[in-house]
């Protein structure tokens, strides 16, 4: 995947870096990922249930001048 690295709001340089989907402890954070057709059953995180295809990596890119995010799924 050929990302540009320039911010397309303010031209600043792009770094990449993730964003926690959720922390089960301080010491453990998740990265988000994409679903397609995702069926969700249930509620909370202890009875939540997913099911469909394997989840697509969020990569997540924040411009170094003016903090704008883009997020490109792999």
């Amino acid at each position: 995947m050929n990302i540009n690295n320039k911010c397309p709001k303010c031209s600043g340089e792009f770094e990449e870096g993730y964003v926690p989907s959720q922390a089960v402890n301080s010491s453990l954070m998740i990265k988000q990922s994409w679903f397609s057709n995702l069926t969700v059953v249930g509620r909370g995180l202890i009875n939540t249930k997913i099911s469909g295809p394997q989840p697509i990596l969020i990569r997540t890119f924040r411009c170094k001048n003016c903090g704008y995010l883009e997020n490109y799924a792999q």
